[in-house]
């Protein structure tokens, strides 16, 4: 039985379809080919309240710059998330998701792992679909019940306010808080193998987080090798809405999508205006990085 607490807290949930009706826990890589697969994941097939679902939109292996006398290898990576909320009343609230870079052979060397010298969007925070209102905060001392020793011995109980009330009105910001960072390596290494980015809605509005976001992440590699991607994605709707569900079709349906495997040997999976495979190296500053990552608010059309 859930306490009241557990039904205003926040629920992250990774998964949310009935396997009764035939939903597939994890996605997992083609048997076919394994490599560099499009989908990287899809959830909620058979609900008709949330999709989503990611794809892999862009892949280039090449070079920071191929004209030095050793030239690094490099890759750069664009997923593209689509997140629909199919009924009016229930949001996405959140969005937290991360890749986590790693050789593809376990016992690999640790130094060999592909580092993250880039990524967008959210480089900084940034705050959207802002709005300011107006509130009120009244403020004034208030006690229960004060002792005094009057000059005759006699206790004397006093309460109530101390001091006025006083009626403060300021303006506060609201806004969508979208954010993203990176984790150093393990094994003591120097450079990041994590990235991850996070979307909150505004909590004033209650309208969701954006229903579309493209990340992009550059990497510096050791080698030709290939190597791996662990994804990971969980969405929160609130744990009110998942009550009233089928808690026991949401919660323990964890399974982590298989790895994504990326192959520097295939050819790009899109051209992208602008980007030469062998000179990756001049998304490094972030500025131009920037226009492959982005995000899209649902727009009103009049």
């Amino acid at each position: 039985m859930l306490s009241q607490r557990d039904l205003l807290a926040s629920t992250a949930l990774p998964i949310y379809d009935d396997l009764s009706k035939g939903a597939q826990l994890k996605t997992r890589n083609p048997k076919h080919d394994s490599r560099q697969r499009q989908i990287i994941t899809d959830r909620g097939r058979n609900s008709t309240e949330f999709k989503a679902s990611v794809r892999l939109a862009a892949c280039i292996h090449g070079f920071l710059d191929s004209s030095v006398e050793q030239p690094k290898h490099a890759s750069l990576i664009i997923l593209e998330y689509t997140l629909n909320s199919l009924h009016e009343k229930h949001k996405y609230r959140s969005l937290f998701t991360e890749l986590v870079f790693g050789c593809l052979d376990e016992e690999a060397d640790p130094i060999l792992t592909p580092q993250i010298i880039a990524f967008a969007p959210f480089e900084k925070a940034v705050r959207a679909r802002g709005i300011d209102v107006e509130e009120t905060r009244n403020t004034g001392k208030k006690i229960e019940s004060l002792g005094i020793n009057t000059p005759t011995g006699v206790g004397v109980n006093l309460g109530g306010k101390l001091g006025g009330e006083i009626e403060k009105k300021y303006t506060r910001r609201y806004a969508q808080l979208l954010q993203a960072s990176r984790h150093v390596s393990k094994d003591d290494l120097l450079g990041y193998d994590t990235v991850w980015w996070n979307m909150q809605q505004n909590d004033e509005l209650k309208d969701g987080i954006p229903t579309t976001i493209r990340v992009a992440v550059l990497l510096e590699r050791k080698n030709g090798d290939k190597f791996t991607a662990k994804f990971r994605m969980k969405l929160d709707v609130g744990t009110w809405y998942n009550a009233l569900r089928k808690w026991n079709d949401f919660w323990g349906l964890c399974e982590i999508d298989d790895p994504i495997i990326f192959d520097p040997q295939l050819e790009p999976t899109k051209e992208v205006d602008g980007i030469i495979a062998n000179n990756l190296g001049k998304l490094s500053d972030g500025s131009d990085l920037k226009t492959l990552g982005q995000f899209w608010n649902p727009v009103e059309q009049t």
